[in-house]
C-alpha cells in the first residue's frame, strides 16, 4: 500500500543538507510555507528530507516504485533538480541508495520524479528514508529557488505503509 509523506516546514533531527533538512511526514499538519536553497554557479547542493523516527519501522524489505513531487514556488531556469533516495540508520548513516533521477528544470511549477523498482533493502525498525533534493546551478552566477512545504503537491509516495509497524 503506497503512502504519501509530505515535505514539512519542521527541521529534522538529522542533518547534512546544504541549506535545509526537513521532515517528510505522513500527513500535512503545518501551515503552508516554503524552504529556499541558494546554489553557487556550476555547483550541486543537496537538501535533505527525512521520515520521522521509527518510520517506516517495517523490519522488512522495501522494494517498489517511489514517486517524488516537488513544487517549485520560486523557480530559476538556471538550475536543475534531481532526486536520490537512501535508507539511513537512526544516526543518518547511509545503508543503501537508489540511483539518481534525470534532472528537470528548476523553473516554477510542480515536477514529478519516478524511481521504479527501487530496492532499499531491509529496513531495521529504526531505519528511515532520506530524500536528497539535488539542485545544480547550470549558468552564470548563483541562483536561489524555493520549494513548497506542507503542500499537497510536494510529497514522496512510498511503497510502504508508514503508519503501522510490522514487528517481526
Amino acid at each position: 500500500m503506497a503512502t504519501r509523506h509530505f515535505l514539512s516546514s519542521t527541521n529534522s533531527d538529522l542533518t547534512g543538507g546544504a541549506d535545509w533538512n526537513r521532515y517528510i511526514r505522513y500527513n500535512t499538519s503545518g501551515t503552508a510555507s516554503t524552504v529556499s536553497a541558494s546554489i553557487a554557479q556550476a555547483a550541486t547542493e543537496v537538501q535533505r528530507g527525512f521520515t520521522e523516527p521509527l518510520h517506516p519501522g517495517t523490519k522488512a524489505s522495501v522494494t517498489g516504485t517511489f514517486t517524488v513531487k516537488v513544487k517549485v514556488t520560486t523557480g530559476n531556469t538556471n538550475a536543475n533538480i534531481a532526486i536520490q533516495l537512501h535508507r539511513v540508520n537512526s544516526a543518518g548513516t547511509i545503508q543503501t541508495s537508489s540511483s539518481t533521477t534525470a534532472t528537470q528544470s528548476a523553473s516554477a511549477g510542480t515536477k514529478t520524479f519516478t524511481l521504479a523498482s527501487v530496492n532499499l533493502g531491509t529496513f531495521a525498525q529504526t531505519d528511515r528514508l532520506r530524500v536528497d533534493y539535488r539542485i545544480t546551478g547550470i549558468a552564470m552566477g548563483a541562483v536561489t529557488i524555493s520549494l513548497a512545504t506542507e503542500d499537497p503537491d510536494c510529497f514522496v509516495e512510498t511503497p510502504f505503509n508508514s503508519r503501522f509497524f510490522i514487528l517481526v
